[in-house]
Formats: structure tokens, sequence, C-alpha cells
């Protein structure tokens, strides 16, 4: 599974009751034209619409959907890289299970930005305490 802009934008879709509505009524209900939901699908979502979308997906969080369009937005492989390595560090850092969660998935998030695809949380586990190269598969 890819995670992208466009997948945020499908979830909050759902999200307000039904996942075939139109760009233009989902740009209408947050407050946006059905450009900036376009450009959002294209990998150009801007920051602001992204605090949109998260207002609507309380089981995911802001800072994900910030980060995950910020990656998409940028044009630099390096650059790229290099916030997909700073944010498995951020993760591998917090002392919880629940950071074992995060950490697994933004594993799968900066693996699909970097790599193109990485696998769903059901699939991915990741040893606490290890940065995003720990990301692996279970059957």
């Amino acid at each position: 599974m890819k995670v992208s802009s466009g997948d945020y934008l499908a979830q909050a879709k759902e999200s307000l009751g039904n996942r075939y509505m139109s760009d233009r009524e989902l740009g209408e209900r947050l407050g946006y034209s059905q450009q900036h939901i376009w450009r959002a699908k294209a990998g150009n979502m801007s920051d602001p619409l992204a605090l949109a979308i998260a207002s609507v997906l309380p089981d995911v969080d802001a800072g994900e959907i910030l980060w995950v369009a910020r990656v998409e937005r940028e044009k630099d492989e390096a650059v790229k890289a290099a916030l997909a390595s700073y944010v498995g560090k951020i993760l591998s850092a917090m002392p919880s299970k629940a950071a074992a969660r995060s950490l697994a998935v933004g594993g799968m998030v900066a693996g699909s930005l970097l790599l193109g695809a990485a696998p769903s949380p059901a699939e991915a586990r990741t040893a606490p305490g290890e940065g995003l190269g720990s990301v692996y598969y279970v059957k």
C-alpha cells in the first residue's frame, strides 16, 4: 500500500459518509475549492488543507498528514530521503506501546514515499527503538 495525500482525501470522503463524494463536494465541506482538492490528489496538498483533512479523520494524527503532504511536495530526492530518515529517528525515540505503532506507520509512510510501496499496517511490524530500516513483514 502506498500512503499518499490522495489516500487521506479518500478516507476523508468516507469519514464524511460518502466515499464516492465528488472533489467539489469535499472541497465545499472543508472550505476549499475543487482545484485545491485536485492539486492535493496530484501530490501538492497545502498544509492548511492537510489540517482540514485531519479534522475529519480522528484516527489519523494531523502531523502524519502534514508530513506526507510535505514530502510529496518536495522535488529534491535527497531532501525526501533526509525527511524520511529524520522521522524514523524521532519515532524510534518514542518510549511507549503507542510508539511502536507510530513507528510502524511512520516507517510505512516513509518507505512508501521513498520506494513507492509499503506493507499494510496488518503486515508491518517494527522493533521498538529501531529506525526506518527495521520495518519487516509478518505472515
